[in-house]
């Protein structure tokens, strides 16, 4: 069977150093005969990016390219890695996670040989503190830790592949119209789910999704998220997110049903008198009360929109490109 083209596209904005190592995690690593190129981002970064990238395509003319995306958010910039990568395949690595060794090899193998329309791997955390002890369990997936085993098993949701490891066929994310551009970072916000969304409607359109134990990447935790204060916040804006999937996937129903899960989460709380439990409970509530306030936010950016419709993404672009406040130093989760 013919093997297949893989663009390995990497999103970056102001994060040189990391970049580096992300780039040079997947360029160190011959491919073990796959035709590949790496595909660099650059989301209006202002530190030493543009060197580095000049730097790298020097090195590596025939295999890096990269290009500039001046609106501000990760999914926008997914969307333009898309629109510009040459490969049949588009692989998606973060800057700051490193890939382990035949990862671009192992990302071809597990799409061809399963016969899959995308495929994501496990993620394995770099931690730069300790992890205190009462993080630990489901918390895990608020950092971007990511495993379901050793057996490859098909995904039709709602534990669908992290986006710092995951692999799509090009013609269903452009048949899929790519990433939605109102979920996902942008500047200091900590919104996601924009892979959920387009894994959901993958799904929906008759698509397959695929788990495999390879490929694995590994993910840089700076000690900041692993303190309280940033899992608050990370709480609120998984429930602003969610709020806002549930309305694109299923309108006013989704978000019904979408309110009944958090308030079940949220009132399903750990009785013991550890502070640690006590501690989690509260951040379940962080996730309440930004689900609220996106069911209102997403009902007043769309009102004149039907959900999943074009008007409704067209209508969600258009708030995406009005001018954003100061940008943060993130756009990858």
């Amino acid at each position: 069977m013919r093997r297949l083209a893989v663009s390995v596209v990497v999103c970056t904005r102001n994060r040189a150093p990391l970049l580096e190592r992300a780039c040079r995690s997947v360029l160190d690593d011959p491919g073990g005969g796959v035709d590949w190129e790496l595909l660099v981002v650059d989301n209006a970064s202002t530190d030493e990016t543009a060197a580095l990238l000049a730097r790298l395509a020097t090195e590596y003319p025939e295999r890096v390219r990269s290009v500039e995306e001046p609106v501000l958010g990760l999914a926008r910039a997914r969307n333009s890695g898309i629109e510009h990568c040459r490969g049949e395949i588009v692989a998606f690595l973060d800057d700051d996670a490193e890939a382990e060794p035949g990862w671009v090899e192992a990302v071809e193998r597990l799409l061809r040989s399963s016969g899959a329309d995308a495929v994501g791997g496990p993620v394995q955390p770099i931690l730069g503190g300790e992890l205190p002890e009462w993080f630990c369990g489901s918390l895990l997936q608020y950092i971007t830790v990511w495993d379901l085993g050793d057996t490859v098993r098909d995904l039709t949701g709602p534990e669908f592949p992290r986006g710092t490891n995951m692999a799509f066929l090009r013609e269903c994310l452009v048949e899929g119209s790519g990433f939605s551009e109102h979920l996902g970072r942008r500047g200091t916000n900590l919104l996601s789910c924009e892979e959920t969304e387009l894994f959901a409607r993958l799904v929906r359109s008759g698509r397959r999704i695929v788990y495999g134990p390879q490929p694995v990447v590994r993910h840089r935790v700076p000690a900041e998220r692993l303190r309280w204060s940033f899992l608050a916040r990370r709480f609120f804006a998984q429930g602003v997110s969610e709020a806002i999937l549930d309305w694109q996937l299923d309108g006013r129903a989704g978000l019904e049903a979408g309110w009944r899960r958090q308030v079940g989460y949220a009132v399903g709380v750990d009785t013991t008198s550890q502070w640690w439990s006590k501690s989690r409970n509260l951040l379940r509530r962080f996730s309440l009360v930004g689900y609220a306030f996106g069911a209102v936010r997403t009902r007043w950016i769309l009102a004149a929109a039907k959900p999943g419709s074009a008007d409704g993404e067209r209508a969600m672009r258009r708030r995406s490109s009005e001018p954003q406040p100061p940008a943060g130093e993130k756009t990858s989760p």
